[in-house]
Formats: structure tokens, C-alpha cells, sequence
């Protein structure tokens, strides 16, 4: 060969590579800040204030009944995540824990697979009054909205959007 096309040779695969690795590096983990490296996947990323936006976390109240047979919710908690059911006797309630929930300024999803009546989840928001959870009583506002789903059974046993009002508690 020529030393002139090898020289052409070369440089167009040393373009080509540096081409492929851009490209490959595009499609791989980003660094943050902190120069760590983490994967970003949309389906799975959860809001960036996730964990910086500081909620009021103590009781939420429904305001509708959401009751399934004998069993009646009576509050849900997002610190720790879980629900308080009573049968008949609001003295005799227990607390059932909830999988660790998702919580943002626009989103509250919470589960709670093993109770009595089944595997509970909600799903919503906060109302506009949490943006102003500093400055203004919140104490038996609607502070939360969202759907609440009770599966039994492999069936829908109880599905209906229902505010919450917020206790700060003790």
C-alpha cells in the first residue's frame, strides 16, 4: 500500500471509532454532578424533588367512607407508609404497613398489599394548598386527592376517587 492511503486509512478509522464511541456513550449511564454514575430509564424515574420536597407526612383523613365489608379505612399514613383499618370499633383499629411510597409535588402513590380487604392503593395528588403548607393552617384541610383501589381476589372490590383531609397528630 501507498503511505498515503494507509495515512487516509487511518484517520478515517480513527474518525470512525471516535464517531462509534460518541455515539455508544450517548446510550450509556450519565454522570451527575457528583460525577456518580447513574442510569436514567423515564418509565422508572421518579420526580427530581422526590426527595427533596419536604410533604406533610403525618395522617391523612378520608373524607368519603371507604369501607369494604365490616372493614373501614380510617387513615393513611405517608411516614411511616401505612393504613389504619377498623371493623366497627374505631378504638380497635390497626395499622397495616404500606410499600415505601412515591411522593412529589404532583404525585402520591402509595400501596398497601396485605390487609384484610385486600391489596390498597393510592393514587393522586396533593391539592395547591401544600405549596402553602409553611404559611397557612393545613390541620383538617383536603390536602390529598386520588384514586383508592381495594383488590381481593384478583377483582376490583372498591374503586373511587377520595380527598383526605391532614392531621399533623401528636
Amino acid at each position: 500500500m501507498l503511505p498515503n492511503m494507509r495515512l487516509k486509512l487511518a484517520r478515517t478509522s480513527l474518525f470512525g471509532l471516535l464517531v462509534l464511541g460518541m455515539a455508544l456513550g450517548s446510550c450509556g449511564p450519565r454522570q451527575n454532578a457528583g460525577g456518580s454514575a447513574t442510569r436514567v430509564d423515564s418509565a422508572q424515574t421518579a420526580p427530581s424533588d422526590t426527595t427533596t420536597f419536604a410533604f406533610p407526612w403525618s395522617y391523612y383523613f378520608p373524607v368519603e367512607d371507604v369501607e369494604v365489608g365490616d372493614y373501614k379505612v380510617q387513615w393513611l399514613a405517608l411516614r411511616p407508609p401505612e393504613v389504619t383499618l377498623d371493623k366497627g370499633d374505631p378504638d380497635a383499629a390497626v395499622r397495616y404497613p404500606c410499600n415505601e411510597p412515591v411522593v412529589a409535588r404532583d404525585t402520591v402513590d402509595i400501596s398497601c398489599p396485605v390487609t384484610p380487604i385486600g391489596s390498597i392503593r393510592i393514587a393522586g395528588s396533593f391539592t395547591s394548598l401544600v405549596h402553602a403548607a409553611d404559611t397557612v393552617d393545613i390541620e383538617q384541610q383536603v390536602l390529598l386527592i386520588g384514586a383508592v383501589t381495594i383488590e381481593s381476589g384478583g377483582r376490583t372490590v372498591f374503586s373511587k376517587r377520595v380527598r383526605f383531609t391532614y392531621w399533623q397528630g401528636e
